[in-house]
């Protein structure tokens, strides 16, 4: 409720301002169905399987992570069945997606920050957030709005959900039963390489074939691929083993 009350108010301030434009919202109709295949029936290609294949292994790291850190704010311990059922629920929900002209779905890391916030975890609450949300993309106009939010607004927005998910971040780390030299190690190369990727100035990569780019462009997939091949290649010390 909070997060609403900043964004109406931040909307109300972008409005006194005069930075907000809400042309696409009176062009935008009241109701409207998502076409199947509007952009024509599906075509393929190495170059692009393996681009979107390398997209979803980055979605997939990062569906690992979040899954974690949720279940350490709602004090709930993760296993195998839990992550291997969040990672399935990417993967058909993807599918689905581009069905109706999408893009893949992820996982959303500031939903941590609203848990960590509110204290709310509950899975009635997220059932009815997202049919709420498919009934709002059945309206055009909603997404115009959503679409129209001025930079500093959502950016107000998401101040402390960002934090919160830092924080989370740094709990999992104190709650690690092993985190020794070997450890910082692979956190402080996978997030030196992360961070240094992700901030790359624009065309860098543009001479680079379709699936480097998109893996090199995403400091999630460098970061994590970093840190899975230091894990493996790394020896354990005895008492670690």
């Amino acid at each position: 409720m909070s997060g609403s009350i900043i964004i109406v108010v931040g909307y109300l301030a972008a409005g006194i301002a005069g930075v907000l434009n809400l042309g696409l919202v009176k062009e935008a109709t009241w109701f409207a169905i998502p076409k199947v295949f509007s952009f024509g029936l599906p075509k393929f290609s190495f170059p692009a399987i393996l681009a979107v294949l390398v997209a979803q292994f980055a979605s997939m790291l990062e569906t690992i992570g979040d899954t974690y850190a949720t279940g350490l704010v709602a004090h709930k311990e993760i296993g195998r069945r839990e992550l291997s059922g969040a990672i399935s629920v990417d993967g058909l929900l993807s599918s689905i997606a581009v069905l109706f002209n999408g893009l893949s779905i992820t996982s959303f890391s500031q939903n941590i920050g609203v848990i960590s916030i509110t204290g709310v975890a509950s899975r009635f609450a997220v059932a009815v957030s997202g049919i709420i949300l498919l009934l709002m993309g059945l309206v055009p106009k909603f997404a115009a709005l959503i679409a129209s939010m001025p930079a500093p607004v959502l950016g107000g927005a998401a101040l402390v959900m960002f934090g919160a998910i830092a924080g989370s971040g740094i709990l999992q780390f104190r709650e690690a039963k092993v985190f020794g030299e070997r450890e910082i190690f692979i956190f402080a190369i996978s997030v030196a390489l992360g961070m240094g990727f992700g901030l790359h100035p624009e065309g860098a990569l543009e001479h680079l074939p379709s699936y480097l780019t998109v893996i090199l462009g995403s400091g999630v997939a460098v970061g994590g691929i970093t840190a899975i091949i230091l894990n493996q290649l790394l020896p354990l010390r005895q008492k670690e083993e």
